[in-house]
């Protein structure tokens, strides 16, 4: 008995929740602003108003109710005015009336309220298309078949011409079969195109997400060079110190030693296969060093031969910047050089790098103005990129990706004269160390910033802000 009562019972529930909808927003509602609804209510209530008044002048008039004209025109009217909140609720209400005051009005007037009547019929079909526009599928059709029996329940009071009743009753069904489909079609299509925004939302989150791990794989594979090297210091220095030592060491001594270039020499090998493991199928191996601060003169002279002069200050001395730093730097340095030729050909770009504050903190700003009126072709934005880089990073990620896992904060955006501006603050402290550079404490700036860049660190932010007077 449960099987067969099932589809009533899942009919009955769509009603419950028919009776509750509203009129569904538009697909193409501006995201966080106020929700369009698919129907305007301000057209349904004039259109309301004007048959409230039109039917009010013909019952009184030509049908003879006196008094009861505005009441019965009321009754009439007021489910079109109530449909732009309830639909459903109007549409029970108009086959209220549909059901009582065709038999009532035929009985006790010469004009009986038939559904048909030019100037009844619009709210009925205008009901009907609002509420299948708003109601689940099956709770549609319920109200267009009670509509349809409604219609023809009345074709008997034109018993003496059978034509005409067949004819009125058919052209009543049509109207409402027909507005139920441009309604239902409007609602298909409305779903439609919001599965396929979330679709192409999730799917862009999860490039989002694929990206950030490609970029964290990319700069993992890069920072490799530097611990390998600093790894490598360690396992010579330690086994070469017995032989350096004035006078020898002791036997413990010596053995310690050894362990710790053993220990070293083992690490080297679980980065190798760690670094085997992070590379793509299409990588090549790395041999040549990873660039750093020395290496940006280079970079800008490759941006000036791609089009766009480049002005380059460092004011940074090498041996407070770890390697690490260094690298970051560079890579921000030549991802904001290649969006310039690539975005902004023919643009001038100044960079500059210096060292401040208390902690110290490394600055980096990359600022290119608009481009010319007139641009040449644009270049190859790979003229920026040195030989040994398979090709830029994921942009504005990237680079906050490098800023973060060195607790630095980086801010990007456009300027007010059309150019656009970088800029990174990376701490050259590390913490409770006098030396290197912080790492961690990042990660949270950079998962909150926004995809552009806009939402970046405040330290960033506020060098950003006091460099825009003077950037040109």
């Amino acid at each position: 008995m449960s099987v067969r009562w099932e589809p009533v019972a899942g009919l009955l529930a769509e009603v419950r929740a028919a009776n509750a909808a509203r009129v569904p927003s538009a697909a193409e509602s501006p995201p966080g602003g106020a929700a369009t609804p698919m129907v305007a209510a301000r057209p349904l209530r004039i259109t309301a108003v004007v048959l409230l008044v039109l039917n009010t002048l013909i019952l009184a008039g030509v049908g003879g109710y006196g008094l009861l004209a505005p009441v019965v025109a009321a009754l009439v009217s007021f489910p079109l005015w109530l449909c732009a909140r309830r639909p459903m609720a109007a549409w029970w209400l108009t086959l209220a009336w549909l059901v009582a005051l065709p038999p009532l009005t035929y009985l006790g007037t010469r004009m009986p309220v038939i559904p048909w009547m030019l100037d009844i019929a619009p709210v009925p079909v205008l009901v009907l298309y609002v509420a299948v526009l708003s109601a689940p599928s099956r709770a549609g059709v319920l109200a267009v078949c009670t509509g349809l029996l409604a219609g023809w329940a009345h074709a008997p009071y034109l018993a003496a011409d059978a034509v005409l009743a067949v004819w009125s009753a058919g052209t009543w069904s049509a109207m409402l079969v027909m507005a139920a489909l441009v309604g239902r079609t409007r609602r298909t299509r409305r779903d439609a195109t919001l599965r396929v925004a979330a679709e192409r939302q999730r799917v862009a989150e999860e490039r989002g997400r694929r990206e950030l791990l490609e970029e964290r794989a990319r700069i993992a594979r890069e920072l490799h060079d530097v611990v390998a090297h600093h790894m490598s210091v360690i396992a010579v220095q330690a086994s070469s110190a017995p032989y350096r030592i004035e006078g020898g060491v002791s036997e413990p001594t010596a053995a310690e030693f050894a362990a710790i270039g053993a220990a070293a020499r083992e690490s080297l090998r679980e980065m190798r296969q760690l670094l085997s493991v992070l590379r793509t199928a299409e990588g090549a191996a790395e041999t040549a060093p990873q660039p750093g601060l020395a290496d940006l003169g280079r970079l800008a002279e490759s941006a000036r031969r791609a089009g766009s002069p480049t002005r380059l200050t460092v004011d940074a001395p090498p041996e407070r910047v770890s390697a690490s730093v260094a690298l970051s730097v560079y890579r921000i340095v030549q991802e904001s050089l290649s969006n310039t030729v690539r975005h902004a050909p023919g643009a001038s770009a100044e960079v500059s790098v210096d060292a401040h504050g208390d902690p110290p903190r490394l600055g980096v700003r990359v600022r290119n103005g608009p481009p010319p009126a007139a641009p040449a072709a644009a270049p190859d934005p790979a003229a920026v990129l040195d030989g040994r880089e398979r090709g830029p990073g994921h942009g504005l990620l990237g680079m906050r990706e490098r800023a973060a896992m060195l607790g630095g904060e980086l801010a990007a955006g456009p300027t007010d004269d059309g150019g656009f501006l970088v800029t990174a603050i990376i701490p050259l402290v590390r913490d409770g160390d006098a030396g290197g550079s912080r790492v961690g404490g990042g990660a949270a700036a950079a998962d909150g910033g926004a995809p552009d860049g806009s939402g970046a660190g405040t330290q960033a932010a506020r060098w950003r802000g006091a460099g825009e007077g003077g950037g040109g």
